[in-house]
């Protein structure tokens, strides 16, 4: 602008100059020229940076000079739209400079000198909301918000952070928190300037935008902003208005929804800071950036606790059941809107127990409706949220809700899509905070509210309702097949082998996998997975029992059973029985007894001899272990005279080998000898040559421990030949 500058004595000496040129009756194109330079000058300049002096020399040139006025008036309306604008329906103001009254369009030669500039008033402007009584927990982010608003020594710094975005998903305490630390920077007088606060609305219908909070921010400094037409005007004025604030102020923006939105809400002055939050990550501003997620469980408990007390100080529920306290919590999510809601629900009927609001909310397909408190809900704030994604976010959340584990990784997210969603996708859903990635960052995570809102929002739309029969099934369908041959591994059976290229890659990938194909597994209550999920709980039984898991293993095979009996596979089904008859039979055999009979009854009354048998022995063995020798004995010659009707001779002489051990602890040897010479005669008429050889090893030992030394030779001898045979 030709040497022209907005603040200091050059500026002092511009406009002097200007002034002078003007007053000295420059007409023609070197008038409009310097009235043109007066414009640029006016309008780039700062409101109130005019000395009081020139503003009277100004006042009166406009005055006795209609046309400069008029060719000011032409060229600040050029430069600033709406910079020459009517005040009070009689006078112009030049950007700030009450010049003169007018009518119509015609500047009256007329002009009232500015009265003297009030300062601004240095009481504390706006408000806060109001703290959360029940406010618990967040320790180290209020210890960084603390850093962030607490005054810096000396004066400003340039580079300083004026912002602090606090991002979560919806109802995890954003507000409150910002709330907290404003309330505790207002104590400590940090902020003398005064504290503005405004709600941006940014998640629902009645969406501030940027412009409008701007003026609703220029009001409370005081400042009218209706003659501000542009959001340029309101966010320079906003901006010169803090910068001449004699104090710190403290801006709170709540429930943002953009960069767009907050950028011209920062301000440019260091001296002050903004408190944003917001349900998306807003990483563009330049500004400190501190992610909520949700209580720890000691936290939330101790919410329900305050928020009870609070209503009445001797309610002390939560603490007398601390149990059922710390599953509600559970129940809740840890998430604080979820918290308060059902601290609420307990305040309203004060004998209620913590039990009984534990047992609403354990079914997922009402867990939402209990949420609802009337003024707040857990699903209103979740479809807010909702509502904002595009379809194709909207339809990778449902799918990420049907993955049956905790964690999603990307073979199990492409299975249920049926193919790689598309990059970003994931993405714009973490940054929403919907989703989260796990600590590895191969996986993907739901909070359990957010499972169950998008559970739910599928489940009353017949279209994805289809949507997710057709994930469930590709879900099952890869999982059982990695299943399949992980077991295959355990079982040391030989095969072709493509997902794993050893036992230990296949444990490790069960042992990762393990909630979700348990979770699976459950899926065939439904009869479009019943088939499919029986195969896969049989599939885990090897891997679950290894591992030592016996209620896990209780627990499939109990969902085979009855998966198998809706579908009339008795032999199936009898599998079941004797799984779980296998894995009890070492610390609960009168529980393995009762399974190994439902399994000999199901395979007799399908005419298997060999099945029924096998259930005969295991019930031997269960017998022995809880000391009934007797019992065994018996059990084990029925298993015999099964084994034999069958024709099953291998399986005979496994029985002959059981049977002598029992034989022995009984103090019956010389049957015992005889049991194991029968089971090594057998094998070895088989061909088994380990077998056989191990029995007459056996019987060795036996014969040797009895002191009958030439027979045990001969028993020891005869073992090492089967081996040497060819």
């Amino acid at each position: 602008m030709d040497g022209i500058r907005s603040t200091g004595d050059s500026m002092e000496s511009a406009l002097q100059a200007l002034l002078s040129a003007l007053t000295d009756g420059a007409a023609g194109p070197v008038g409009q020229d310097l009235a043109r330079k007066l414009a640029e000058f006016l309008a780039l300049g700062e409101r109130g940076a005019v000395p009081q002096p020139l503003r009277d020399r100004l006042g009166q040139l406009l005055t006795n000079s209609p046309d400069t006025a008029r060719a000011l008036g032409a060229a600040m309306e050029k430069l600033r739209p709406g910079s020459a604008a009517l005040v009070g329906g009689d006078h112009i103001d030049f950007d700030g400079l009450f010049l003169g009254n007018v009518t119509g369009a015609v500047l009256h030669q007329h002009f009232h000198p500015a009265p003297a500039p009030a300062e601004p008033d240095p009481i504390a402007v706006g408000s806060l909301p109001p703290a959360t009584p029940s406010f618990t927990g967040r320790d180290e982010l209020l210890e960084q918000l603390d850093d962030f608003l607490r005054p810096a020594p000396g004066p400003p710094q340039p580079g300083t952070v004026t912002a602090a975005v606090l991002a979560g998903m919806a109802g995890v305490g954003k507000t409150a928190l910002a709330t907290e630390a404003a309330h505790a920077a207002k104590d400590t007088g940090w902020f003398p300037g005064g504290f503005l606060f405004i709600d941006l609305h940014g998640h629902d219908h009645a969406t501030v935008a940027a412009e409008q909070a701007l003026g609703t921010l220029l009001e409370d400094l005081g400042t009218p902003a209706e003659h501000l037409t542009t959001q340029e005007q309101r966010v320079n004025r906003y901006r010169s208005q803090l910068d001449q604030w004699p104090d710190r102020v403290l801006i709170f923006a709540d429930n943002a929804a953009s960069p767009e939105q907050v950028r011209p809400l920062l301000p440019a002055d260091s001296r002050h800071r903004i408190l944003i939050t917001s349900r998306t990550a807003i990483p563009q501003l330049g500004a400190h950036h501190l992610p909520l997620g949700q209580l720890s469980p000691k936290a939330a408990v101790a919410l329900l606790d305050q928020a009870l007390r609070l209503a009445n100080g001797t309610d002390s529920r939560i603490a007398d059941a601390a149990d059922a306290a710390l599953e509600l919590a559970g129940l809740c999510g840890y998430l604080p809107l979820a918290l308060q809601i059902a601290a609420a629900q307990l305040v309203w009927d004060p004998h209620k127990p913590v039990a009984e609001a534990v047992s609403e909310l354990r079914d997922q397909r009402t867990r939402l409706a209990f949420l609802d408190d009337g003024e707040r809900s857990v699903q209103a704030a979740f479809d807010l949220s909702y509502q904002r994604l595009t379809a194709e976010q909207a339809g990778l959340l449902r799918m990420l809700a049907e993955a049956p584990g905790p964690e999603t990784g990307a073979e199990m997210l492409a299975a249920l899509l049926g193919g790689a969603p598309r990059p970003g996708v994931l993405a714009a859903l973490e940054r929403a905070y919907l989703v989260d990635r796990s600590s590895s960052r191969t996986e993907w995570r739901l909070h359990d509210l957010v499972r169950v809102f998008a559970t739910q929002v599928a489940g009353d739309d017949p279209a994805c309702v289809a949507e997710r029969g057709d994930a469930r099934e590709r879900a099952l369908t890869h999982y059982l097949g990695r299943a399949d041959e992980a077991d295959n591994h355990l079982r040391g059976i030989s095969g072709e082998f493509r997902c794993f290229a050893n036992p230990d890659e296949a444990l490790g990938w069960l042992d990762k996998e393990r909630l979700g194909l348990l979770a699976a597994v459950e899926w065939g209550v439904a009869d479009r997975y019943t088939a499919r999920a029986l195969d896969l709980a049989l599939c885990l039984t090897e891997y679950l029992r290894g591992r030592g898991l016996l209620e896990e293993v209780l627990a499939v095979n109990r969902l085979a059973r009855e998966y198998a009996a809706r579908l009339g596979d008795r032999l199936r089904e009898a599998t079941a029985w004797q799984n779980a008859g296998d894995a009890l039979a070492s610390s609960r055999p009168d529980e393995a007894i009762e399974a190994f009979g439902r399994a000999g009854d199901l395979h007799r009354a399908r005419g298997d001899r060999v099945g029924e048998a096998t259930q005969w022995n295991n019930r031997a063995i269960a017998e022995a272990l809880r000391g009934e020798l007797d019992a065994a004995d018996e059990a084990f010659r029925r298993a015999l005279a099964l084994r034999r009707m069958a024709g099953d001779l291998h399986g005979e002489a496994m029985v002959w080998n059981n049977l002598a051990v029992v034989l022995r602890e009984s103090g019956r040897e010389a049957e015992a000898f005889g049991a194991f010479a029968e089971a090594g005669k057998l094998l070895e008429g088989l061909g088994d040559r380990d077998r056989a050889s191990e029995t007459y090893q056996n019987l060795g030992r036996a014969l040797a421990a009895a002191g009958r030394e030439e027979e045990a030779a001969e028993a020891f001898a005869r073992g090492r030949a089967v081996m040497e045979s060819q």
